[in-house]
């Protein structure tokens, strides 16, 4: 799969899905907020791949506005909308290096009026520098679909989803992705928030992190966890942690935790190497 292809395989395998109205809604966001919107996808399913339509009244948009980002692919419809194309490695997003100066490139490329559709699906593989290799688990849950307008103020009115979202739902589960967009701030209701925070982070295969770095970089202090130095992209899996304690029990779903990453039989940790649990409770004190 070459990733000029990846968009239009995106919002096909979207098509099956019917988009309902936002309960409540429309959501109405800075359009610097898609940046946050587009982990929450990666929350549900590590193998999405990510894609943008962006589609303008009475004009054709030009590949050309838009500079090359990071991963990210343009390319332009018979219809004239631009789509915008990440591939997904099935480990973490490319918060840094692409979706943050995509987003903040697109009120450039976007006028008033423009339909913005951001749309994120399993296709079974996952790009990586050395090629395209089969996904690790294939699922639904990170197929979802959104679409809404931008406005004269530079807001993106989110007023379609895939899920039968509520507006305050599609607000709580935005906000998870938000705040590793803009580097915290992580507030928690409490410790013991914070521990199941944590907890939720460790446990996860696609959040890529050392227990021992979360005890090293992570602190909690007042009514926050905060990072000391483990940088934006490892802090997307942090934002996964809050995602699935407090969105649990919505129309989110994901797959369990593997079992044996989250609760292996056999620790046999070396000296001085703790368990997950153990790191949460060292970091809440």
């Amino acid at each position: 799969m070459k990733k000029t292809e990846i968009a239009a395989r995106v919002f096909a395998e979207l098509s099956s899905l019917a988009l309902k109205d936002i309960e409540a809604g429309p959501l109405v966001v800075p359009l610097a907020d898609l940046c946050g919107l587009m982990l929450v996808p990666w929350f549900c399913d590590g193998s999405i791949q990510w894609a943008l339509r962006l589609t303008s009244p009475g004009a054709k948009l030009k590949k050309t506005a838009l500079q090359k980002t990071g991963a990210a692919s343009v390319t332009i419809s018979e219809s004239g909308a631009m789509l915008i194309g990440i591939p997904g490695d099935g480990i973490r997003p490319y918060l840094s290096s692409t979706f943050l100066p995509l987003c903040a490139a697109l009120p450039g490329v976007a006028r008033p009026g423009t339909t913005l559709e951001f749309g994120a699906a399993n296709l079974g593989v996952v790009k990586l520098d050395e090629g395209t290799f089969q996904a690790d688990a294939v699922s639904r849950h990170g197929n979802q679909h959104y679409l809404g307008t931008l406005d004269n103020a530079g807001n993106w009115s989110i007023a379609r989803s895939s899920l039968p979202l509520s507006a305050a739902t599609l607000e709580r589960a935005l906000h998870c992705g938000r705040m590793a967009a803009r580097g915290g701030p992580w507030k928690v209701e409490d410790a013991s928030e914070a521990f199941q925070v944590l907890m939720r982070w460790m446990e996860n295969r696609q959040a890529n992190i050392n227990p021992m770095a979360v005890k090293h970089f992570i602190k909690f202090k007042g009514s926050a966890l905060e990072d000391t130095g483990l940088g934006q992209d490892y802090l997307c899996g942090l934002a996964l942690g809050f995602f699935r304690h407090r969105l649990a029990g919505s129309c989110f779903a994901w797959n369990p935790p593997d079992p044996v990453y989250a609760n292996p039989p056999d620790l046999n940790l070396p000296p001085g190497q703790l368990s997950r649990e153990e790191v949460a409770r060292a970091v809440i004190g």
